[in-house]
């Protein structure tokens, strides 16, 4: 999974192993790997987040 680094910020993720450690605790298995990008670098996060933000 990759995680934009600005929304981190934003939605208080502390970092990528305590993130993959609280999911998987509620749900086993989740998630494997985590890591942070920044989108303006990174074309497919940048992709992601255009989309999450048309859904209303």
């Amino acid at each position: 999974m990759v995680i934009d680094g600005q929304d981190s910020k934003v939605f208080g993720i502390e970092s990528a192993g305590r993130f993959r450690k609280d999911v998987n605790t509620q749900a086993p298995g989740t998630v494997g790997k985590v890591r942070f990008a920044d989108s303006s670098r990174n074309s497919m996060v940048q992709l992601a987040d255009q989309v999450a933000a048309t859904h209303p």
